[in-house]
């Protein structure tokens, strides 16, 4: 409760607020929410029964807003994640207008020792280093100072000059998605360089601790129309199934001393699932599911082939066929050896589609790519393609990018390759992958030298 509810904590007063049981179980396809919530409390929101200003009624959740930013595909440049959620933590709402509260700089401490001095001496990091990918071993200091400046920066795009420069970060964010940051696209979208910014940020700063900004809502359209009906058995019992699968899914990552008190739960819920709903296909995809998030192959393979036979699966579900397939052939190979032909096209064929479901998932394109690097096939122009998706829906995974540059490596695509690895190292954050990157550019640079020389 801490972590969700920090910005409350930020705002220095006592909240009075009485917390509601809200839990979110996520697996990168299915989401699934339980929440007590009242019908007029906006979504990214909770009610609060106390305030500074007795107009205000809401404060903004910046977790929702954070996880809503970052599963968005082609994913979204963390700086602009975290500065984005950043810019609402000091905020609230009511029923008129938003307003964004003045800039929490370091400290309270800090921001009130500016308000005083605007002239104070403060530290900015180089633009170039701040709109780049924090590695995930940086110190818990240093990643706060990116995020406040990160802050500060969407902060001074959306607000500076009346607005002045909004549209221009909207066209930075949706270019550096595509191609990446650099200081020529910067300066095309603001008109001034990476190193101008510092000192326009730092002036910024110095009146910003002291401002609020207010936003007025559009007006929003008129939402559709919902026929609410009651849910049939078998959707209680598929939903409470889910729900199973997704707490053990977390239970594993996160709390590993309870994972098989979940793991029985969930078998169990499944079991009763299957004997109310006289074993409904949509029931035996979900526990199929979690056969396979518990690594339990065998049982997992039959239920979920048998179950696509019936009705269509999920990208999940297609994907865990895969997977499953795609180990079980793995663990049969002789050393040296690599997948056939007709093996590939067969694992192929099911993650093609897993593809071309939504929601686009990570875990399909790294396993194309391990697909292709141990198969004895040649991958065509549309294979690599794929894999180029892979890398645009999602440039913060090193692995799509890594299989993806290392085929265009083997296939003697050099240009290709060392492209490919420049973008991995300006989106990667393992100190490991990047290590990866760099000895691979140092084989394809020598490569390249080689072939100019020749």
């Amino acid at each position: 409760m801490t972590a969700l509810f920090g910005n409350v904590k930020n705002a220095g007063c006592k909240t009075g607020m009485r917390l509601m049981p809200n839990i979110r179980l996520d697996d990168g396809e299915t989401s699934m929410v339980y929440a007590y919530s009242r019908q007029q409390t906006p979504d990214a929101m909770v009610r609060r029964n106390f305030s500074r200003n007795p107009g205000i009624e809401f404060t903004f959740l910046t977790n929702r807003i954070r996880f809503l930013l970052s599963r968005r595909t082609p994913a979204l440049p963390l700086w602009f994640v975290e500065g984005l959620s950043g810019v609402y933590d000091p905020s609230e709402f009511s029923q008129d207008d938003v307003t964004i509260g003045p800039v929490l700089w370091i400290s309270g401490g800090e921001a009130d020792a500016l308000r005083r001095n605007p002239n104070r001496p403060r530290q900015l990091l180089p633009l170039s280093r701040q709109i780049s990918t924090p590695t995930t071993d940086q110190s818990a200091a240093n990643r706060e100072a990116w995020v406040r400046q990160s802050t500060l920066f969407v902060r001074w795009a959306m607000f500076a000059e009346d607005g002045r420069y909004r549209e221009a970060l909207w066209k930075f964010v949706d270019g550096t998605v595509a191609r990446g940051p650099s200081d020529s696209f910067f300066r095309e979208c603001f008109g001034f360089s990476f190193a101008d910014s510092r000192d326009i940020l730092s002036d910024y700063l110095a009146t910003t601790t002291n401002d609020d900004h207010r936003i007025a809502p559009r007006r929003l359209p008129r939402p559709p129309r919902f026929q609410v009906r009651r849910a049939t058995p078998e959707e209680i019992w598929f939903g409470r199934l889910e729900w199973a699968r997704l707490a053990f899914i977390c239970a594993d990552q996160h709390f590993p001393d309870t994972r098989d008190a979940y793991l029985k739960n969930a078998r169990n819920t499944g079991r009763l699932a299957q004997q109310e709903t006289e074993n409904s296909a949509r029931v035996q995809l979900s526990i199929g599911l979690l056969e396979f998030n518990a690594k339990n192959l065998e049982t997992a393979l039959p239920l979920l082939e048998q179950g696509t036979a019936r009705i269509p699966g999920s990208a999940s579900v297609y994907y865990a066929i895969a997977a499953g397939r795609y180990q079980a052939a793995h663990s049969a190979l002789s050393p040296g050896t690599k997948f056939s032909v007709d093996q590939t096209g067969e694992i192929l064929a099911i993650l093609d589609l897993a593809r071309r479901l939504q929601p686009p998932m990570a875990r399909i394109y790294t396993l194309l790519g391990n697909l292709w690097l141990l198969s004895d096939a040649t991958p065509s122009a549309s294979d690599l393609e794929e894999l180029g998706e892979g890398i645009d829906l999602f440039p913060t995974v090193a692995r799509i990018s890594l299989s993806a540059s290392q085929l265009h490596t083997e296939l003697g695509q050099l240009d290709r390759a060392l492209e490919i690895v420049y973008i991995g190292l300006q989106n990667c954050r393992s100190p490991q992958d990047i290590d990866k990157f760099y000895q691979l550019q140092d084989t394809l640079l020598d490569r390249l030298a080689l072939r100019s020389d020749g």
